[in-house]
């Protein structure tokens, strides 16, 4: 069909057969493993054998992805250049780009626009798209397990039969290719500078699964910085980051209540949590999280960068006395240099992409972009997205919980409650517990780095933030990563992705209270 098609629009059909071919085989082994691991996945989320089962299901599949994926992109098929004189640094490195494939963190040593060849972007595409399934499908089932655990009581988390599962799992999917391919569409104008059909399609689909999971890999060595002035970038892509972002819960209720206004009928019983009256808390609290966290994050960024700021205004010289310096440059690819705006679309993208996908419109390094935005692009990266979605961090409903539970305690309330309903302690402790998890790990990763590294350390503490909450941006150390630069890199990338669900699968059905009630005090202040 491929052979056919080239030869109908003039072009020599045996390199597009062979390309078709190579991408079909790679998509269809994809495929039957994909069928295998959700099999065992919606029998492990409906009755697992054992509390330890979804654990091991959830790490071994990133890992399988893992292995598979470096081992594809390591072969010399799947890049341009030549890594024979150095098999092990290349397997590392393929290694590493695999892991930012599939926990969508978009971090690379390899520039994916010169140094893979159409093979390894297909790998590169293919590895996103299954990460992205991967983190919708166990953040759902395996979150609402979870929720089980802590919330009893609840009338639409009682357990459910593999026929609910698989209504979750195909939903998913379809929602998943949906809206990439409307992204395809919709933004097929923007790659009309490619040279073939093909080129244009393979870019438009790699930029629209890229978007959607979260990823942030482009097919141009400066990201997105070119293509700053297309307004699709930001009426499309946009979009679609922010919807791969909100989580699979908070579209299913969008999506399912949409329905129901155009039907006026409620048709089939819901297979996910939606509000019975009104909008669930859960998505409300999301969408309220997602406005805020966007609003403050392109008011900071707007603030930081305006040009007074960059000429000094606020800065001090020798003596402490304000001054301002005329001689300051700028380049084109500064937000700094842009008209307002232009500056204000940067910052709203740069305050999405930061949470979730790590694309970029500006150039984004020391001396381009001030300090303090640097520093609030990396608050942001650890916030995040939102549970069960294709963004990493410790999430929005995380940061809502510790907000909440501070409050509580400067109320000198017992309990922890929000719109009427009460947060079981047992999940303020899972998030207290993993955030300082998450910071320990994070300050392990910051001293590993500056021992290993020869780098400024703001720059240090960026690329650590950034692989841990899988964001993806990159003041530009990644590629020259030393080995242990790498591997805690690496593994700091499938913590980010996986950590925070293990952790809640590991302690949502034990049972820790002491036997003992005997209490004695401590000194804490």
């Amino acid at each position: 069909l491929a052979a056919i098609a080239g030869a109908v629009m003039g072009v020599s059909p045996v390199p597009v057969a062979i390309k078709a071919g190579a991408i079909y085989v790679v998509a269809r082994q994809a495929a039957v493993l994909t069928q295998v691991l959700l099999k065992r996945l919606m029998h492990a989320a409906v009755a697992p054998r054992s509390r330890w089962q979804p654990v091991r299901l959830v790490i071994g599949t990133y890992l399988l992805l893992i292995v598979l994926g470096g081992a594809l992109l390591a072969v010399p098929a799947a890049t341009l250049s030549d890594h024979r004189n150095a098999p092990y640094t290349h397997t590392l490195n393929s290694l590493f780009m695999a892991t930012s494939a599939v926990t969508a963190t978009g971090l690379g040593i390899y520039d994916v626009s010169t140094e893979y060849t159409l093979f390894g972007r297909t790998v590169l595409l293919l590895l996103m798209q299954l990460g992205g399934l991967a983190a919708l499908i166990f953040g759902t089932l395996f979150g609402l397990h979870v929720a089980r655990s802590f919330w009893p009581q609840a009338r639409m988390l009682e357990p459910w039969d593999i026929a609910r599962a698989r209504r979750i799992v195909r939903w998913i999917v379809l929602v998943t290719l949906g809206i990439e391919a409307h992204g395809v569409g919709l933004m097929w104008s923007l790659w009309a500078h490619q040279p073939t059909v093909f080129d244009r399609a393979f870019s438009a689909v790699f930029h629209a699964v890229s978007a959607f999971c979260n990823v942030g890999f482009t097919l141009y060595k400066d990201n997105l910085v070119g293509m700053g002035a297309a307004r699709s970038i930001y009426t499309i892509m946009l979009p679609i980051m922010v919807l791969g972002g909100l989580g699979a819960p908070v579209l299913y209720e969008i999506g399912w209540r949409m329905k129901r206004i155009i039907r006026s009928s409620a048709g089939t019983s819901p297979a996910l949590p939606v509000g019975s009256v009104g909008w669930s808390l859960h998505t409300r609290l999301v969408l309220a999280a997602t406005l805020c966290l966007l609003a403050a994050g392109t008011l900071g960024l707007l603030f930081f960068e305006t040009p007074w700021q960059h000429a000094g205004f606020w800065h001090t010289s020798r003596g402490d006395l304000l001054h301002q310096d005329e001689s300051l440059q700028t380049s084109p690819q500064w937000m700094v240099s842009h008209e307002a705006p232009q500056r204000t679309l940067d910052a709203l993208f740069q305050s999405a992409s930061a949470r979730t996908a790590g694309f970029k419109t500006v150039l984004i390094k020391t001396g381009a972009i001030s300090p303090a935005s640097l520093v609030l692009l990396m608050m942001l990266m650890l916030v995040g997205g939102s549970p069960a979605s294709t963004a990493g961090g410790l999430h929005t409903i995380s940061l809502v919980i510790l907000g909440l539970a501070v409050t509580s305690i400067l109320r000198r309330r017992k309990q922890t409650s929000v719109g009427g309903a009460v947060i079981p302690p047992g999940v303020v402790r899972c998030v207290l517990a993993i955030s300082l998890l998450m910071m320990g790990w994070l300050a392990f990763a910051i001293l590993a780095l500056a021992h290993t590294q020869r780098a400024d350390f703001l720059v240090v503490v960026f690329e650590a933030v950034s692989a841990l909450t899988t964001s993806g941006l990159s003041l530009g150390l990644t590629p020259y990563l030393a080995l242990v630069g790498k591997i805690v890199l690496l593994l700091s990338m499938l913590l980010g992705r996986i950590g925070l669900l293990v952790l809640m699968l590991a302690m949502a059905d034990s049972d820790t209270e002491p036997r003992s009630q005997i209490s004695q005090p401590l000194m804490v202040a």
